[in-house]
């Protein structure tokens, strides 16, 4: 705490007392440690070794904004600022879509579940197939209980039977009986 005093900014300094603050579970300080190492600078290149690094340490002041301290308008922007640099970051998007279903902010849900769905339909393994048919299940409902919107869950649910699970029940009933509501 010294060396930051007198060098505020010494990113060598700021990881060292993060270590500290972690161990000894000072969340509310660990925060703020955090917060000034990212210190809002521009976001480094994709893809290079200073964007990994910096991924790390957003999806650690993000979880620990989260988990830790409950602040879940800061955890937002953190998450947020995290898909800034990897938009493909999954827990970002499940600490998002929890975040804003605990928040009934059901426009920002859908746009989350929205990137989940793309997100999960790219990989090959089974339960990811599961997960994006879940997601775009839920995304649908939003779309037509919350948001008054069925032509939106309409189109989702098109999407689902077409790119995702053409033999879903669920999907299929949805869908005839949001045309037939038409």
């Amino acid at each position: 705490e010294q060396t930051l005093r007198a060098s505020p900014s010494d990113p060598d300094a700021l990881a060292a007392l993060a270590q500290l603050y972690e161990r000894a579970e000072r969340w509310a300080e660990l925060a703020q440690v955090l917060e000034r190492l990212d210190g809002g600078r521009p976001l480094p290149q994709p893809g290079t070794p200073e964007a990994a690094i910096r991924a790390l340490d957003l999806e650690r002041y993000a979880t620990v904004l989260d988990r830790k301290l409950g602040d879940g308008a800061r955890a937002i922007r953190a998450w947020h600022r995290l898909l800034e640099l990897t938009p493909k970051a999954r827990a970002a998007l499940d600490a998002l879509a929890r975040l804003y279903r605990g928040a009934s902010k059901w426009r920002e849900l859908a746009d989350v579940l929205g990137a989940q769905v793309a997100l999960l339909a790219e990989r090959t393994l089974p339960e990811d197939a599961e997960r994006a048919t879940a997601a775009a299940i839920d995304r649908a409902a939003i779309f037509e209980d919350r948001l008054g919107a069925p032509a939106e869950a309409i189109k989702v649910l098109d999407h689902l039977i077409r790119e995702l699970n053409p033999n879903h029940l669920e999907a299929h009933t949805a869908l005839r009986r949001l045309h037939e509501a038409r």
